[in-house]
């Protein structure tokens, strides 16, 4: 049983978890259906060469940059050795509510069952972008659509758990949630804070804020899913060596490439992390609730931050009523 004393997060604990072994566990996906979000590289891409290995019957590399995620899939392909059919590339542009939704209308027309889904793309700039939509990009690639993607795909999750199968939600979160205030969740609307540069303590720590923002997500979305026998979890993948900073510059961006090159983990040592949380018994219903975080393959604690009630509420109740006018058709 997880206790306060385990949300505590220092330093030392940082550095053992990088150099911690994670196992590589492997099940038998035949016949199932695995969306990877954010696939054409980094730790996306390495999950989708494991899972390949697995043999489902469909795999959806859903990536921003397809002529990237047509040379990843054709490496996934030649990794693991399964069918080409199987691997297929969709379009996913989760700075766009409107690509989100033409992949959702895309995956519900395909009249396959959906049983994971691996959300996992994201972005990390360190100055104001705003999207198309008028949301500041971190939050609406790493947040805002994240949610649309779940919620438009509920129907296609429901119809999977109605067949005997617990689909399984996950989201890549990160342990540098530990490390943001998060000052704008004081306010009624945390998301229109975000998106305000009068109110935003620091852009700079938008990345660790959307973070925080995914694992909110998993625990509200976490029990009410579980009655529909849909499980999710988030999880924390460990510093990797990823492209994440591609979006950075300056002394920064520099000094955070020098902490990578002494700390950080491979991309496929980080993903073995995302597998475990896709294929694992230990995330089903009947062995714990849903909404849980895991790290280095073990189930955690959050920060003490992550687990304040009233925050996520007022983080998701906002975060909804976004949606639902993107999408009217949702009902949660």
């Amino acid at each position: 049983m997880l206790t306060i004393k385990d949300m505590d997060f220092n330093f030392a604990e940082f550095v053992r978890s990088q150099y911690s072994t994670v196992p590589l566990y492997w099940r038998d996906l035949t016949g199932q259906t695995v969306i990877i979000t954010g696939s054409n590289t980094g730790l996306g891409f390495e999950a989708a060469k494991h899972l390949a290995t697995m043999r489902p019957e469909h795999l959806i590399l859903a990536c921003r940059d397809t002529v990237k995620a047509e040379k990843a899939r054709e490496e996934v392909i030649k990794h693991s050795r399964i069918s080409e059919s199987a691997v297929e590339v969709w379009k996913l542009d989760l700075s766009s509510f409107e690509s989100v939704l033409a992949f959702t209308k895309k995956f519900e027309a395909s009249g396959y069952k959906l049983h994971v889904l691996l959300s996992n793309a994201g972005v990390a700039v360190d100055n104001w972008q705003f999207t198309a939509d008028g949301h500041e990009i971190t939050v609406q690639t790493n947040h805002l659509s994240n949610l649309l993607l779940v919620l438009s795909l509920l129907p296609s999750l429901k119809k999977t758990a109605a067949s005997g199968v617990e689909p399984r939600v996950v989201l890549t979160a990160s342990e540098v949630h530990f490390w943001t205030k998060f000052e704008e969740g004081k306010y009624q609307d945390p998301i229109s804070a975000l998106n305000d540069k009068k109110r935003t303590a620091d852009i700079t720590e938008r990345y660790s804020v959307s973070k925080i923002l995914n694992v909110y997500m998993t625990r509200h979305l976490g029990p009410k899913l579980a009655k529909e026998g849909i499980s999710v979890h988030c999880l924390n993948p460990g510093f990797c060596h990823s492209e994440l900073v591609r979006g950075q510059s300056g002394l920064k961006a520099l000094g955070f490439k020098l902490f990578k090159f002494f700390m950080a983990r491979t991309t496929e040592v980080g993903s073995r992390t995302l597998v475990h949380s896709v294929i694992h018994e230990d995330l089903l219903l009947k062995n714990g609730p849903g909404g849980r975080y895991w790290t280095d393959c073990r189930e955690s604690a959050p920060s003490l931050r992550a687990v304040d009630k009233q925050v996520e509420d007022r983080v998701m109740n906002e975060s909804l009523e976004i949606i639902k006018k993107v999408d009217p058709s949702i009902k949660f």
